[in-house]
């Protein structure tokens, strides 16, 4: 299936070593998940909403991101998985809403989800997730504050930020805090298979500069 005709809104998100890029296209508000190869447009789908984005494909074709999953509420948004044509929702870690971020080429699925606490009314604390063959696994808060995963390499290893600003890397489940620039805030967005790590840091005068970290 195409992406369908002029559309009012697209972007990429993400692009592989053959070439595939994602991202969303459609009328804006509705936006698909779309996979775009050798000139063709692929819509997507969603899981039952009207939108869904595209965040990330890897060497093999598989494509993660987010969808709503009804077209009546408009609260439920799941993380997904995109497989040769299926859609399958990774589900949360209990809450309303999950977003998947990043996958490696082992299938490895790496994000965030609301979780069940709080209960009815009340927020619920969002934390980083790792997703594999059909386990959504909670890396937890760090130090008492909600956590959010953003990439994942060929060894497992995950990266993202905590809610107190920590920029956080993940290895064998156990999280560590990488430096900063001298200032609050920032996030480690990717990681390579080396190990190297991109994102963005505050100063100590309160600007955001991108940051590379590598290990010594």
């Amino acid at each position: 299936m195409h992406v369908r005709g002029d559309p009012d809104s697209s972007g990429a998100n993400a692009i592989n070593a053959a070439g595939q890029v994602v991202g969303y296209s459609g009328p804006a508000g509705n936006e698909h998940a779309a996979l775009w190869q050798k000139g063709v447009a692929i819509d997507l789908g969603t899981l039952g909403g009207p939108f869904s984005q595209a965040y990330d494909i890897n060497p093999a074709g598989q494509v993660v991101g987010s969808s709503r999953t009804s077209e009546e509420d408009d609260s439920e948004i799941h993380a997904f998985l995109w497989v040769n044509g299926i859609m399958t929702d990774l589900g949360t870690l209990g809450g309303n809403v999950s977003q998947a971020e990043s996958i490696n080429p082992a299938g490895q699925v790496v994000g965030w989800s609301e979780t069940a606490e709080g209960g009815p009314g009340a927020s619920h604390p969002t934390h980083a997730f790792l997703w594999e063959k059909g386990i959504m696994r909670d890396l937890g808060p760090y130090d008492g504050n909600q956590t959010f995963a953003l990439g994942i390499n060929p060894r497992s290893q995950v990266v993202g930020w905590g809610g107190s600003g920590s920029l956080l890397l993940w290895q064998k489940g156990a999280a560590t805090v990488l430096g900063t620039l001298g200032g609050p805030g920032g996030a480690a967005e990717d990681i390579n298979p080396a190990g190297q790590v991109v994102g963005y840091s505050g100063t100590v005068t309160g600007e955001i500069h991108p940051v590379l970290w590598t290990r010594k």
